[in-house]
């Protein structure tokens, strides 16, 4: 019983090391100081994109959320996406070393970037 107990609590304490340390490298900042993210979420709020850049790794998950009341469409190195309804997202994985041109398709003067590092 103690044993069973013991390794129960050795793979817990295993499996939050593990996390804390995933985490740590997801956020590994680059040397110009940018922070660089496996996973990253960029809102629709008052017709921009928040934050306008993000810094990602390769194979990395960005979402995009629509927190405007109105609905909004995205358009992605000149690919229109889907209309997003309030609350609405959409998520695009990050195969490719690269700079994304993103803009809100309502408001073509509010660009955002996503860098692949």
């Amino acid at each position: 019983m103690c044993t069973t107990n013991g390794v129960v609590i050795a793979f817990i304490a295993f499996t939050m090391v593990l996390l804390i340390t995933l985490t740590v490298q997801a956020m590994t900042p680059f040397p110009r100081g940018d922070l660089t993210y496996s996973f990253a979420v960029v809102e629709i709020r008052n017709n921009t994109l928040v934050p306008d850049s993000i810094g990602v790794y390769k194979n990395a998950t960005v979402v995009w959320v629509n927190r405007d009341l109105e609905d909004r469409y995205l358009f992605i190195e000149d690919r229109r996406l889907p209309v997003l309804k309030y609350g609405d997202t959409y998520t695009k994985n990050f195969h490719e070393f690269g700079t994304y041109d993103c803009y809100c398709g309502d408001n073509p003067t509010s660009r955002g970037i996503v860098i692949v590092r």
